[in-house]
């Protein structure tokens, strides 16, 4: 796997510095701690279950679902009233579900039975909307500036190309990128 080199300061050592508490919640094997993405981040989870599935090696995943779940009992747990957290704090949710073979969970794979690459990320939508939620219901939404962006697209079959990785066309490098808050 790649790893964050040393000279490298990320973002979450800033936000820590400047007195933020800071948490991430990763859901796959290449953000690992072992590649040192961990650094800056007073609570790094990567716990991944084990995989035995060959087409997933070594790219156990975390489910969505059980990423929103450990965010969301991090995120209660965060000292002080309810509208106002003791610290500020910096979270980074990672999902990883969109990624083949694409197999959406439960209500997700019927409704999108042609297009399974898209039920997985109306997956992650939904876990996502959960996390925005639970910010909204701690009063801290309004306030909160929320970033949301892909890694890469997949090609789903453009140009040949199943997912991602071999070529360089505007399928796989065109991702979205979303800023919202105050």
């Amino acid at each position: 796997g790649f790893s964050l080199p040393a000279q490298v300061r990320p973002a979450a050592e800033d936000f820590r510095q400047a007195g933020y508490r800071t948490a991430a919640f990763v859901s796959a094997f290449p953000l690992d701690r072992r590649f040192g993405f961990d650094r800056g981040f007073e609570t790094y989870d990567d716990h991944l279950p084990k995989g035995n599935d060959p087409r997933r090696t070594p790219y156990v995943e975390r489910f969505a679902d059980a990423t929103t779940d450990a965010a969301l009992r991090w995120l209660a747990a965060v000292p002080g009233a309810a509208a106002a957290p003791e610290r500020p704090f910096f979270l980074w949710v990672h999902y990883y579900d969109p990624h083949a073979p694409y197999e959406p969970p439960g209500e997700f794979a019927a409704r999108f039975r042609t297009a399974p690459y898209d039920g997985e990320v109306a997956f992650a939508d939904q876990q996502l909307g959960r996390l925005l939620r639970a910010l909204e219901e701690r009063g801290v939404l309004a306030r909160t500036l929320v970033v949301a962006m892909s890694d890469h697209g997949e090609g789903l079959g453009e140009h040949g190309e199943g997912t991602h990785g071999l070529f360089v066309y505007d399928s796989t490098l065109k991702v979205p990128f979303i800023v919202a808050g105050p």
